[in-house]
């Protein structure tokens, strides 16, 4: 799922707070020349449409990271919505009819997770989607302003 039916779906979480996990995920983006779209989570409530009008913009056809940044206050039925999200591709309100889809081949999925946080023990599908752990070394310290 992650690379070979996907263009990546991808956990992001560190040791220590401010190691630079949204950093990794913007640099990830640029790589991969994808328009980045950060989506913050603090519950489920609303995910539907913050995705339906944070992606409204973007042309069809575009290679586009979605960044997930949950936050400690995502509940875990959460769980069921990040199931929905990633293993079938979409999201959908049955009461208003609104839906979201990605494309598995032109989106990459990068769900950022706070560190030292409860949020993989209660959001358990985290510990199933591949994980990238960012770590503060000498290079992965970005010092120059261009490198930002």
């Amino acid at each position: 799922l992650s690379t070979t039916f996907s263009n990546g779906v991808f956990v992001v979480s560190a040791n220590h707070a401010g190691a630079g996990k949204s950093f990794a995920i913007r640099t990830m983006a640029k790589e991969r020349k994808a328009e980045y779209i950060p989506v913050p989570v603090m519950h489920s409530q609303g995910l539907l449409s913050k995705l339906v009008h944070s992606t409204a913009e973007c042309s069809p056809n575009s290679t586009v990271l979605l960044h997930f940044d949950l936050y400690d206050t995502v509940e875990p039925e959460f769980t069921s919505t990040l199931f929905d999200l990633v293993f079938i591709g979409l999201l959908d309100d049955h009461s208003s009819g609104s839906q979201f889809h990605w494309h598995p081949k032109r989106t990459t999925l990068a769900i950022e997770i706070p560190a030292g946080s409860t949020v993989t023990h209660n959001i358990r599908i985290c510990s199933l989607i591949p994980q990238c752990i960012v770590e503060i070394t000498g290079t992965t310290f970005v010092t120059s302003h261009d490198e930002l």
